[in-house]
C-alpha cells in the first residue's frame, strides 16, 4: 500500500496549504520531474519520430486521450513515462488505447452507475476536486482511509463499481476540469495535484483486498493517464505511517533492495 504514496510530499497536519506557498513551490519542482532531465531539443526530435511511428501504422488517438486539445501535449506525456524511448512510448500507447477499447473508457462517462450504488460508494470512498493551485492545475483531494471495501461490498458494491467510478473521475478530469483550467490559463494544463488525507490509515486497514483494490488503481492510472500528476501531498499522517514511508523510501534507494524488493519489478508498483 505505501507505493501508492511512494512520490508524495509530507506536510504538517495543522498547516493549511495556501497557493503559491514556497514550500508547495519547492515540493512541486520535486514532484515534478519527469523521468530524467531532458532538454526541449531532445524532447522535440523525441516528439517528430514518435509522429511518424503512429502514422506509419495508422494508430488512431481516440479525442477523449487528448487533452485539452493539445494532441502533441499528449503524445509527450507518454513519451516521458518512458523516457524518450520510441518504441516503449508507442507500445505503451498502444496497449492504453486497446485497453479503452476493451473497457469503453471512451463512453464511461455516458453510462453512469446506478444511483444506488453510486450512493455506496460516495459513502465509502471520499475524494472530490476542488479548485485549482496557483499553477492552474485542478487539486483533487482524497481520503483513502475512509475507504471501506468490506463495507461496500457488504451493501452490494463490488471492487469493480470502485474502479469504474475511478475510470469515472479521470476520464472527467481529462475531458472536463483541464479543459476548464487551460481555458482559463491561457495555455495548455496537463496535470493535477492532488492531496491525501491519510487520516485513518494504519496496518490493520490495509486488508488485502484493498491492498488490492489500490494495486488495480495504480496500475490503471500508470498505464492510461500517465504524467498527470504534477505534484501530491499527504496529510495528516501519523508517526507510524510517517516511519514507514522512510523506511521504505530507504530500501527503494539502495541498489541490493531495488533488485530484490517487489515493488521492483517492472515498476508496477510505484506510484
Amino acid at each position: 500500500m505505501l507505493a501508492y504514496f511512494s512520490h508524495f510530499v509530507f506536510l504538517p497536519w495543522t498547516k493549511a496549504i495556501p497557493q503559491g506557498e514556497k514550500g508547495e513551490e519547492d515540493a512541486t519542482v520535486h514532484a515534478n520531474k519527469r523521468s530524467g532531465s531532458v532538454s526541449e531539443e531532445c524532447e522535440h526530435r523525441a516528439l517528430a519520430g514518435f509522429k511518424q511511428l503512429i502514422v506509419g501504422d495508422g494508430v488512431e488517438i481516440p479525442l477523449t486521450m487528448i487533452y485539452a486539445g493539445d494532441y502533441d501535449a499528449t503524445l509527450l506525456r507518454f513519451l516521458r513515462a518512458r523516457k524518450l524511448n520510441l518504441e516503449k512510448s508507442f507500445a505503451m500507447l498502444k496497449e492504453s488505447i486497446e485497453y479503452r477499447k476493451s473497457e469503453k473508457f471512451d463512453t464511461v462517462l455516458l453510462n453512469p452507475l446506478s444511483t444506488e450504488k453510486m450512493d455506496i460508494l460516495r459513502k465509502y470512498s471520499l475524494g472530490a476536486h476542488s479548485g485549482t493551485d496557483r499553477q492552474g492545475r485542478p487539486i483533487y483531494f482524497d481520503r483513502p482511509g475512509f475507504l471501506k471495501v468490506e463495507a461496500m461490498l457488504s451493501e452490494g458494491a463490488t471492487p469493480e463499481d470502485f474502479l469504474y467510478k475511478h475510470v469515472q473521475e479521470m476520464e472527467y478530469m481529462g475531458n472536463v476540469h483541464l479543459w476548464s483550467a487551460s481555458l482559463d490559463a491561457g495555455h495548455t494544463i496537463d496535470q493535477t495535484v492532488t492531496i491525501i488525507d491519510v487520516t485513518n490509515i494504519s496496518p490493520s486497514s490495509l486488508t488485502k483486498i484493498v491492498r488490492d483494490v489500490f494495486g488495480r488503481l495504480t496500475k490503471i492510472d500508470q498505464n492510461n493517464y500517465p504524467e498527470s500528476l504534477a505534484a501530491s501531498y499527504i496529510v495528516n499522517a501519523s508517526w507510524i505511517f510517517t516511519v514507514a514511508y522512510k523506511v521504505r523510501q530507504h530500501l527503494r534507494r539502495s541498489p541490493h533492495t531495488r533488485r530484490h524488493a517487489p515493488w521492483s519489478a517492472r515498476g508496477s508498483q510505484r506510484a
